[in-house]
């Protein structure tokens, strides 16, 4: 059982609760399964509405770059240039792009052929399992 600090457990209430439920295998809050590989990821998992971003025609040519790649992964890769590169401070941002990409892309294959898998094990998110 797994609790945040400033939770409140009544006990009686829960086992009540599960007493219910007849089964050995329970979960409360989600079930989460990380994709290690986002290479695939659907634009309109990142983009709502995701038409902006379909028929953003910047973006839809430096992506043709990663034949490989979706539009929504190469998003995706872009995303992480900017968040652990910081990419957006570049003097030239579309070169410090050009390099960040590709390495992002390698390493998250790299990731899911270590592993053996595209995807973590499934693990738990809410605030008691």
């Amino acid at each position: 059982m797994y609790l945040d600090d400033d939770s409140f457990l009544n006990v009686p209430r829960l086992l009540m609760h599960l007493e219910h439920q007849a089964s050995d295998a329970l979960a409360m809050g989600y079930v989460m399964e990380t994709r290690l590989d986002w290479s695939h990821t659907h634009v309109c998992e990142l983009c709502d509405p995701c038409d902006p971003c379909r028929k953003d025609e910047g973006l839809r040519n430096y992506c043709a770059r990663f034949p490989d790649i979706t539009l929504g992964g190469c998003i995706m890769a872009i995303q992480n240039c900017k968040i652990f590169d910081d990419t957006d401070h570049a003097e030239d941002e579309s070169d410090a792009l050009a390099v960040c990409v590709p390495e992002k892309i390698s390493g998250i294959r790299r990731l899911a052929k270590y592993f053996g898998s595209k995807v973590a094990p499934r693990w738990f998110l809410g605030m008691g399992w």
